[in-house]
């Protein structure tokens, strides 16, 4: 099983019915994959609600496995997004990329 952790835009995509984000959601979980949210997505989503789409909304985002979040991650993820700045020709946070230590 892997987990994938969508951001505001996938979420927000789904919601809206595009048909290539549901297709997505869709064939992920049918292979048995984890759909996954952290707090930042839950915040800029439901900010984005409308009150009429809130329970919706609520709905899917209880529905997707909630992953929390840490300073190291927050780190980390800040490193791999400046290794994979489009100058760089690498692919976007690639599971891959080596880990450089917890430090700041």
């Amino acid at each position: 099983m892997t987990r994938y952790l969508f951001d505001s835009d996938a979420i927000i995509d789904f919601l809206g019915g595009v048909p290539a984000t549901v297709a997505l959601f869709q064939r992920l979980e049918r292979q048995g994959d984890a759909l996954c949210t952290c707090d930042v997505v839950v915040a800029e989503v439901y900010a984005g609600l409308l009150p009429e789409d809130r329970p919706r909304g609520e709905r899917l985002l209880a529905a997707l496995q909630f992953l929390p979040t840490s300073l190291t991650s927050g780190c980390s993820a800040g490193r791999r997004m400046v290794l994979c700045l489009p100058s760089s020709g690498c692919a976007a946070f690639d599971d891959r990329l080596p880990d450089r230590g917890s430090g700041i």
